[in-house]
């Protein structure tokens, strides 16, 4: 267990260097949710703007058997879909270009961001098919979960999300590497998954610790903040938090996705870069029984 533990710790240090090593790759993933803040704020912004004078009224309904406007509760959930797909658009499509900016990099010939996104481009309609297969499907678990009350809801949310992370762990490469659509990407995710690393990635875990100390330290510090009885003190607190959340985000999510493109890469038998050791992946990955990593798989 505590050899697992300490070569799933190498691997994330492994992969987390590499990317550090050229700090543009980190500024994907900045970018990514930046950009979904705003989608956010535009789309649901036009739904209040547009129902401001329904959702007033019915505000201001105290009665027990006031029921919501049914029309409104539909055109949410079109505001709801709509926001998925295009926040799923746009995670996927920074992700692939995150993907060929690595690719580039590790290979020796750094491309610019504009390079990656322009690259990315050709995969816009799959990434598109991608974008609205993946937010129904979320939808449609939202819905079910809420028809739903208590542990039923409970245990819903479980199936749905387990089976559903195994479906999406290596989609997106998938995606990058074989240029298919998303039902044959969820496929061969699933696949991957089961036929080489069994119940469990354990160093897709250990790559987003690093990121996770960042978070929580950013808790602390509004925690010690809110603590005292300084106004300033509290505000700073916070804003440190949010700072740290940030980069624990960015660093988890960079990190985890270019750990899966590199697992993906072995799982088929395409190898490992030569800066990441095999005994580690070996190691620190559970395998499913009488599974492993590809016999033909070699350093790059």
């Amino acid at each position: 267990m505590f050899e697992r533990v300490r070569a799933g710790w190498k691997l994330a240090s492994a992969v987390r260097k590499q990317v550090f090593s050229d700090k543009v790759l980190l500024s994907y993933m900045i970018i990514s949710s930046a950009i979904i803040l705003l989608e956010a704020a535009l789309i649901f912004g036009t739904f209040i703007f547009i129902n401001i004078s329904a959702l007033t009224t019915q505000a201001s309904q105290s009665t027990p058997s006031a029921q919501s406007n049914p029309i409104i509760r539909w055109e949410f959930i079109g505001y709801l879909l709509l926001f998925y797909i295009v926040s799923s658009f746009t995670s996927a499509y920074m992700l692939l270009a995150l993907f060929i900016a690595f690719k580039s990099y590790a290979a020796g010939t750094k491309i610019s961001m504009s390079q990656a996104l322009h690259q990315t481009a050709s995969y816009s309609t799959l990434l598109l098919e991608w974008a609205v297969f993946y937010s129904i499907i979320i939808l449609l678990i939202r819905i079910l979960e809420l028809r739903f009350r208590g542990i039923g809801a409970a245990i819903l949310g479980l199936i749905a999300g387990v089976a559903l992370s195994i479906g999406v762990m290596f989609a997106l490469p998938v995606i990058y590497e074989q240029h298919v659509g998303p039902i044959k990407a969820m496929k061969t995710s699933a696949s991957v998954f089961l036929n080489h690393f069994g119940s469990s990635v354990g160093g897709i875990a250990y790559s987003e610790l690093y990121g996770l100390m960042f978070i929580l330290f950013g808790f602390i510090v509004l925690g010690l903040a809110g603590a005292t009885t300084s106004l300033l003190l509290a505000v700073l607190g916070f804003v440190i938090m949010i700072i740290f959340i940030v980069l624990g985000v960015t660093i988890s999510s960079t990190t985890s996705n270019v750990f899966k493109l590199l697992l993906y890469d072995y799982a088929t038998g395409k190898g490992l870069p030569a800066w990441l050791d095999e005994n580690l992946v070996i190691k620190a990955i559970t395998y499913k029984k009488g599974q492993g990593p590809s016999p033909e798989s070699q350093k790059l």
